[in-house]
Parts: structure tokens; C-alpha cells; sequence
């Protein structure tokens, strides 16, 4: 379930919504809404959930099937989505199902999937994405178990990744994009440089 407070009210109102075991919230910039996407069971699905702030009301209760969302961020626009996550899925040669991780485009107007853009960290979990004002480019952050990271910027119009920064010493805490969207900025744990 998730808790939201209304801060008209000095946060004393509370907005209830329960959708089972969320994992990740993006707020619409254009409307007052919150997308909620949480995970079945065997974390084999995602279930992308619309909220009016204002009444508490479901907007949208939409699946994004096989994939199971680990970070969302909205663009601009208030109905394109950036997900990272994973698919589980089994190796040509047979085996055991494996994680395979990418970058995913979703239109929360049509409920589908724009555009995935896979890369070669494809084993490696998305923790953290951004988009820019400008619906062009897609932040994220890629942290292996040992914790190595690499963030990569992505061009939304090729489905291209633009460019790889890797060497982080500290964990990478949070991203974003300043609002002229020439910019973007990574909060870190350390004293990376």
C-alpha cells in the first residue's frame, strides 16, 4: 500500500491507496497524480496504477506484462513513462530463467510499450532513472551486485544510448535533470568527483 499526504492540509490528510506491494512511484507533472507500480507474487508482472491526489480515486489500472519494474520516472508531457526492470526469461541454450534488464518507453494514454532499449548490462539491475524536460533524453544507473555502477544517458528519439559514465566509488543515490534540461546531476554517497 502507499501513503500520501496532502501538504494544503499541512500534511495532516492522509490519501489512502492500496495496490498491494508497491515498489515504485512517479508524480505527473501536468496532473495531480501519482503512478504506483507494484509486482505480483512471482514477480513476473507489473500493475501500473493511476491516482487522482485529489480524490483518491483510480485513474488507470493498467499491466505491464513480463516486466517487473524497479525505477520509473514521468516525462514531461504527464503520460510517457521511462521504466527500468527486467524480464525473466530463459537462455537460448536452455537453464534456469535469468533477470534480462533495459530501459522501457511506456504511454500511460495507451497502456503499451513505446520502445525498449536493451544494452550490454542487460544482467546488471536499473536502480535509478530520469528523463529530461524535454522528453529527449533518459538518465540511468545501473548497479551491480558488487556494486559497481555505470550511468548511462540515453537518446529517447534513436533509442540509442548517447553515453557512458563508470568509475563510481559511491553509491549513487539519486538523479536528475535541471529544468533547461542541459544538465543533469547524480547525488552520490562519497566524495566522488
Amino acid at each position: 500500500s502507499v501513503g500520501a499526504w496532502r501538504m494544503s492540509d499541512n500534511g495532516q490528510t492522509i490519501v489512502p491507496v492500496s495496490v498491494g506491494t508497491s515498489q515504485v512511484l512517479a508524480f505527473n507533472p501536468v496532473q495531480p497524480q501519482m503512478m504506483i507500480l507494484s509486482y505480483d507474487k512471482n514477480h513476473e508482472n507489473s500493475s501500473a496504477t493511476l491516482v487522482d491526489m485529489t480524490t483518491a480515486n483510480y485513474v488507470l489500472k493498467s499491466s505491464v506484462a513480463k516486466t517487473w519494474i524497479t525505477a520509473a520516472a514521468y516525462g514531461a508531457d504527464g503520460h510517457t513513462l521511462v521504466f527500468g526492470g527486467y524480464q525473466r526469461v530463459r537462455p537460448s541454450g536452455g537453464g534456469a530463467l535469468i533477470n534480462v534488464y533495459a530501459l522501457t518507453i511506456w504511454d500511460s494514454n495507451t497502456e503499451r510499450t513505446l520502445q525498449t532499449m536493451p544494452d550490454d548490462l542487460n544482467t546488471v539491475p536499473i536502480v535509478l532513472v530520469a528523463i529530461s524536460p524535454d522528453d529527449n533524453t533518459a538518465v540511468s544507473v545501473s548497479r551491480a551486485a558488487d556494486g559497481t555502477q555505470t550511468l548511462i544517458l540515453w537518446d529517447l528519439k534513436s533509442g540509442k544510448e548517447a553515453h557512458r559514465i563508470v568509475g563510481f566509488e559511491s553509491r549513487i543515490n539519486a538523479i536528475a535533470f535541471n529544468p533547461n534540461g542541459r544538465n543533469f546531476a547524480a547525488a552520490l554517497a562519497g566524495n566522488d568527483n
